[in-house]
Formats: structure tokens, C-alpha cells, sequence
């Protein structure tokens, strides 16, 4: 009897350390929970437009008044790290308009400028802000802001201007009599160039059925190829609607772009009480380059709310992935890889940060050049370099942080296991607005925005690592809602080097605003790449 006790006894403590060890190890280990959602499908029939066919159709509202979004709210979790800057302070040195720099920053290889071009805006023209997005091909440059976009067809020498309104039909889509299932053509354009199809890819945005974040609403999708652009001006393309209605959706605003192997990939936010949740799609590649009908996939948006305001994933090989804050010290990310059908998403315990403070930062006028809250905490700096998903937000100030910052956290993407996690920030000022991509050396590129204190709100980009961001031009006054967009894409053919959208506000007393948007588009890589390539 006494040995049949001590065998059960073992029997049972070797189910309890199984069941603590093994079966209990998923919920102690938040980065192996994994949950998975099957995609939805439906499609879209292409149109085809060539020549400026269409009569301009002038903006009805002002967007800065109508279009306050509000960010998603995260709650606070247990305190993980620190609490303090984890990495020695971020410079800021400037680069002047002949491509070298002035300073070098000890840095042994530091950031050149390639090309440096800049195009002057009337604010009103396009809204505020000015949301500038933009890629290139060889010397084709393709940028937008809100409501146009400028083509350059010489390296930025030189741009010409495209109105969508007059390219695209861009009036009101009214099915019949008290249908109207579309506002007009308005703001938050985004730009790719995807070079295995060889295509320019310009997202658009639609107004809702009434003014501003309400009713219903579309999007667009159009393709054409630099020869294309070359030949027609930039008026030949094959565009594609998807409908907020056919994907079953309440009003869709802030859209962004990536691509991977095999597909395009879009996302919007899906506002139903102003915090539906992020909406992604993915469109084969292959049948935009063959201006065909596209059978499409998307996802729930209420599955990845707290992604809602983020960015997607750039330079994502096969698959995507796109992020949000399960709390201040945990991520959850989302991945659809390519060739399934169906996403998935897992959590990823992070440092703790400083999360829904009011992100303020004065300028010498006295101006808060941050005091717009969207896109609040959301993930907007996103790409992949080899194994590594490098994610970048906004952060509030306090705990060793004087300013508002910008968090970066690396996740390996084989386990979803945190490798490492800094902070872009300094004393003197505010960072903010980090658009991240990767170039073919691996290397992580940043376009961000920084000011307050001696500063005005202004633009910057640089290299990760080298703790030194370098701006081509300082603005001369602020205004009180910097943002939404910046972009910055890895360019082709020469892929060691970044191109960056940005802008300067000046002061300008020959528009009614009495200030201008001076946007640029910059070419910028090593000292070393770019001696190179100009050789």
C-alpha cells in the first residue's frame, strides 16, 4: 500500500508540472497566443481614364475644420523597464541644398543628400496639413498632398501638377434618387512604386455622404507605369473603387499603402464610433499589372481596433503586418502572410512608456505645433529588415522624458519575441510622426518631424543607428496641426538610398494665410552610396 501511495504521488506531480510547464506555458508567455480570423473576399472592376476628360471639382468644406479624428485610447498596464531613455540623445544637424552636409555629426559615414527638390504651395489649396506621401522611379518622382499631386519627370528639376478632379471622376456618386453612396474626391492620398510590376500606385480618399467623418464613402486605387507617365502626362491610369458599403463598414478615413512579394496591400480606418478599428486589404499584384478585375481580400476591422490610426508594414517580403497597443507595455501584431487565407495576432510584451498625456510642444510664437491629438499613440513607423519588424509611435513626456518622444520597439519575427527598444528624443525638443523603410543594405531609414522651444515645427530624416537626423530646411512659423502623413520608401533602382516626402511652413504674406507649405521630396543615403551611384 505505502508503494502504490508513492507511485500515485509521482503520478500526480508529474501531471502538475505538466500541466504548470507545458499546458499552462501559452497563457504565461503572451507571445505564443496566437489568433487567427479567416479573410473575407469580394471584387473590383477596373476603369480606365486618359487626358484631363473632367472638369475640376472644387473642395465644398475646409478639411482642417471637418476632419478631427480622434485616436484610440490605451490602457495602462503593469510597469515593465525602466521607465527612462534607454540610448544616448538624438542630434539634429542640417544638410544644405547642394547635397553635402555641413556637419558631419561624428558620424563615419553620414547621410548625403542626392537630389533636393522643393515645390511651392498655397495652403488652402490643399488643406492643412499638407499630408505629403511620394516614391520614385529612376527620375520620375511622384508626390501628393490632400487634394493634387506633382509629377516630376527630370529628378526633381522640375514638376508638373495633376488634379485628380479633372484626371478622375471625383464628383458625387449617387446610385439613384436619395441614394448616394459616395461624397467626393477629398484628401489623405498616399503614393507607392512597386517596382516587380513596374507601377505608380495613387491611393485616394472620398468624402462621405455628408460633410466630413460621417455617412458613407470610397476609395481609390490607381496604377500606371512611368512610360505611361511619360507619354500621357500623367493622365493615363486604370483605377478600381472599393465601397465602405461593400465591405460592410461605417465611414473610411486615413488610409496607407505597402506591398509585398505578391500583393498590394491597403488600410483605412473604419470610424464607426469614431474608433471602429484598422481595415486591411490585399490586392495581387498581377492583376493590377494586367488592368483586370481584382478579386480582393480584407479583414474584420473590429478584430485589430487597436490598431486603428497605424500604419502598415513597409518593404514586408511575404506577407504584412500592421500593430496596436494592447496596453502601455504590451503590442499586439497582426501578420497576414502571403499565399493564406487567413490573419493572424499574438501580443508581445514591450517597456512601459508614457501613454494618453497630452502630446504639446511650444514653439517660440508660443504655438503647440502638436496639439492635434490624431493619430495619439497608433503605430505609423513600420517596416521589416530580415527577421526584425521595426515599430515606431508617438510617446508622451515625464519619467526622464522632457518632450513628447518617439518609441521604437524591434520584435523578431520568427518567435514574436522583443529584441530591442529606444527612444528618438532630446531635451530641447519634440519628436514625432516617424515613417519608417528599409533599403537593400538592410538599413532603416526615418522620416520624422521635430520642434518646440527655439524651433518651429519641421521636418528631418536620417538613418537609424546613428543617433543623427539631419533636416534640409527650417520653417519660419507653425501651425497648430502638424501631420498626418510623411513618407519614406526605399527607391529604385538605386535601393541603398531612401526618398522622403516633408515640408517646411513659412511665412508668406502673398497668401491669405500669410504663411505657405513649402513641400519637398529628398533622395538620401551614405556618403558612401551615394558617391557611388553619381559616379
Amino acid at each position: 500500500m505505502r508503494n502504490l501511495i508513492i507511485i500515485l504521488a509521482i503520478l500526480l506531480g508529474g501531471v502538475a508540472v505538466y500541466w504548470f510547464l507545458i499546458r499552462k506555458k501559452p497563457t504565461d508567455n503572451n507571445n505564443r497566443i496566437e489568433n487567427r480570423a479567416e479573410l473575407k473576399q469580394s471584387i473590383i472592376q477596373p476603369h480606365f481614364v486618359k487626358g484631363n476628360q473632367f472638369k475640376h471639382f472644387a473642395l465644398e468644406c475646409k478639411i482642417d475644420e471637418v476632419n478631427m479624428d480622434k485616436p484610440y485610447f490605451v490602457p495602462d498596464g503593469p510597469i515593465r523597464g525602466k521607465l527612462k531613455p534607454e540610448n544616448k540623445v538624438i542630434k539634429i544637424l542640417p544638410l544644405n541644398e547642394r547635397g553635402t552636409d555641413e556637419a558631419r555629426g561624428a558620424v563615419p559615414d553620414p547621410v548625403l543628400f542626392k537630389s533636393y527638390s522643393v515645390y511651392l504651395d498655397n495652403a488652402m489649396s490643399m488643406g492643412i496639413p499638407p499630408d505629403v506621401s511620394g516614391a520614385s522611379s529612376g527620375d520620375v518622382f511622384l508626390t501628393c498632398q490632400n487634394s493634387y499631386a506633382r509629377m516630376s519627370l527630370n529628378g526633381g528639376i522640375s514638376y508638373n501638377t495633376l488634379d485628380p478632379t479633372t484626371i478622375f471622376p471625383s464628383n458625387w456618386d449617387i446610385r439613384g434618387p436619395g441614394d448616394t453612396i459616395s461624397g467626393p474626391m477629398c484628401c489623405d492620398q498616399v503614393i507607392q512604386y512597386i517596382p516587380s510590376i513596374n507601377r505608380f500606385i495613387w491611393f485616394m480618399q472620398f468624402w462621405g455622404t455628408c460633410p466630413g467623418i460621417c455617412g458613407k464613402n470610397k476609395i481609390r486605387i490607381a496604377s500606371a507605369s512611368p512610360e505611361d507617365m511619360r507619354a500621357t502626362g500623367g493622365t493615363a491610369w486604370t483605377y478600381w473603387d472599393i465601397y465602405g458599403e461593400q465591405l460592410g463598414t461605417g465611414f473610411l478615413d486615413y488610409p496607407d499603402m505597402a506591398f509585398g512579394d505578391n500583393n498590394l496591400y491597403i488600410s483605412i480606418d473604419d470610424t464607426r464610433n469614431r474608433v471602429g478599428g484598422l481595415e486591411v486589404m490585399r490586392l495581387p499584384l498581377a492583376q493590377i499589372r494586367d488592368n483586370v478585375t481584382l478579386n480582393f481580400q480584407y479583414t474584420e476591422p473590429q478584430k485589430s481596433g487597436n490598431a486603428y490610426g497605424g500604419h502598415l508594414c513597409q518593404n514586408a517580403g511575404n506577407g504584412m503586418y500592421w500593430a496596436g497597443h494592447k496596453s502601455s507595455s504590451a503590442m499586439t501584431i497582426y501578420s497576414m502572410m502571403e499565399g493564406s487565407n487567413s490573419y493572424s495576432w499574438r501580443d508581445v510584451d514591450i517597456n512601459s512608456w508614457n501613454q494618453n498625456v497630452p502630446r504639446t510642444s511650444m514653439t517660440p510664437a508660443g504655438i503647440d505645433w502638436l496639439n492635434f491629438g490624431f493619430p495619439g499613440n497608433a503605430v505609423i513607423g513600420f517596416t521589416r529588415s530580415g527577421d526584425q519588424l521595426w515599430m515606431g509611435w508617438h510617446a508622451g513626456p515625464g519619467n526622464g522624458f522632457r518632450n513628447t518622444h518617439i518609441q521604437m520597439v524591434t520584435v523578431r519575427i520568427s518567435d514574436f519575441t522583443k529584441t530591442s527598444q529606444m527612444q528618438i528624443w532630446n531635451d530641447d525638443y519634440a519628436f514625432a510622426y516617424p515613417a519608417l523603410a528599409t533599403n537593400t543594405d538592410g538599413e532603416v531609414g526615418i522620416s520624422l518631424a521635430w520642434g518646440g522651444r527655439n524651433f518651429q515645427g519641421n521636418n528631418a530624416v536620417g538613418i537609424m543607428g546613428d543617433f543623427v537626423v539631419w533636416y534640409p530646411k527650417l520653417s519660419d512659423t507653425s501651425i497648430t496641426r502638424w501631420g498626418d502623413y510623411m513618407s519614406t520608401r526605399r527607391h529604385n533602382p538605386q535601393g541603398k538610398l531612401f526618398g522622403a516626402t516633408g515640408y517646411a511652413v513659412m511665412k508668406d504674406r502673398g497668401w491669405s494665410t500669410g504663411w505657405r507649405f513649402d513641400t519637398y521630396y529628398i533622395l538620401f543615403g551614405r556618403e558612401s552610396a551615394v558617391k557611388e551611384i553619381s559616379r
